[in-house]
């Protein structure tokens, strides 16, 4: 995606460390992405194998 000219913009704080409006201004699209820093299990056949671990323990 990088070789497509997409930009990530990892660890920002929107209102904080960029603006809205400096995002709006430089970029075309914008993809919001967050995430929960409390894993939620799932009972699903394989879970118990080696290997599968939560994100925010990985």
């Amino acid at each position: 995606m990088i070789e497509e000219g997409v930009k990530f913009q990892t660890n920002a704080n929107v209102g904080v460390n960029i603006s809205v409006e400096q995002l709006k201004d430089e970029f075309d699209a914008i993809l919001l992405c967050g995430g929960s820093t409390i894993p939620r299990d799932l009972p699903i056949p394989g879970r118990e194998l080696k290997g599968i671990h939560f994100a925010m323990d990985f």
